[in-house]
């Protein structure tokens, strides 16, 4: 069975993902870590931006402010950098809220601030 293109992405990025923090360790900065996942995703050609403004809009369409999202991989997989103890429940439904207001269908919350890596892939039913 061939695994659709957001769980191959998830995949990539959670196996760069735990080589960047064993590498690295815990205790750097978000933005160090979000560096370093840009950086070996792009040697390995996988397009990417980051730090890209996502407006969020209202049921009718209204945009009622903007979020900045670490990264989005190839169009398709929304990627929440953290550097925490481990991935919360709060955090979890932030990531959910983002995924919609992105459009998108996956996301994955990355977290590189505890001695274990941790890595919780997201996806919204619409």
């Amino acid at each position: 069975m061939v695994k659709d293109r957001a769980f191959q992405l998830t995949d990539l990025v959670r196996e760069t993902a735990y080589a960047i923090h064993s590498f690295h360790g815990p205790g750097h900065d978000v933005a160090i870590y979000g560096n370093a996942l840009a950086h070996r995703l792009k040697k390995q050609s996988v397009p990417l931006e980051q730090h890209v403004l996502v407006p969020i809009r209202d049921e009718d369409g209204s945009r009622i402010g903007d979020f900045i999202a670490d990264m989005i991989v190839d169009g398709e997989l929304l990627i929440v950098l953290r550097v925490a103890s481990s991935i919360h429940d709060d955090q979890i439904a932030a990531a959910l809220g983002y995924l919609r207001s992105c459009g998108l269908a996956h996301a994955a919350i990355v977290n590189f601030g505890g001695s274990k890596f941790q890595l919780r892939k997201l996806a919204t039913h619409e």
